[in-house]
C-alpha cells in the first residue's frame, strides 16, 4: 500500500533480522513469539519507507486489527494510514502501550481507554 499524500509506503515484509534488531525493544521480551507468528503468517510485517520509516507488526483478529509492536520514526502518518485502512474493512483498532508518549500520539488520534492490565509476580511489570 502506498499512500501517495504522505510519500510514504508500506509493503508486507518478510521477517528479517533488520525487522528483529528494530523491533526488540517495543516486543517487550516477546520477540521470538512475533517472529514466529510473522513467519507463520498469523501476524503480518509491515516495512514503512518514506515520509515515515520503520517496522510494523500486526494481527488481525475477528472485526479487530491489533497493532502488536511497532518502531521507527514519524508515527502518527502511519497510525493514520493504518486506523483508516481498519476502520474501512470494519474493523476497530487495539494497540497495548507501556510509553506515556505514544499514549498521548494516539490518544490525539482518536483512540481511547479500553481496559487496565495488571501484573503481578513473575511477569513484566512495568
Amino acid at each position: 500500500m502506498v499512500d501517495q499524500q504522505a510519500e510514504m509506503t508500506i509493503r508486507r515484509a518478510t521477517w528479517c533480522d533488520q525487522a528483529a534488531e528494530a523491533l526488540h525493544a517495543a516486543a517487550r521480551g516477546d520477540l521470538d513469539l512475533i517472529a514466529a507468528q510473522c513467519r507463520h503468517q498469523v501476524s503480518d510485517l509491515w516495512r514503512i519507507e518514506g515520509r515515515a520509516e520503520g517496522w510494523l507488526v500486526t494481527r488481525q483478529e475477528p472485526g479487530e486489527l491489533v497493532i502488536v509492536a511497532g518502531a521507527g520514526r514519524n508515527c502518527r502518518p502511519v497510525i493514520r494510514h493504518i486506523t483508516a485502512r481498519a476502520i474501512a474493512a470494519g474493523l476497530s483498532v487495539r494497540v497495548h502501550l507501556v510509553r506515556p508518549g505514544l499514549k498521548r500520539i494516539y490518544e490525539a488520534e482518536g483512540f481511547g481507554f479500553a481496559e487496565y492490565v495488571l501484573r503481578k509476580g513473575h511477569g513484566r511489570q512495568q
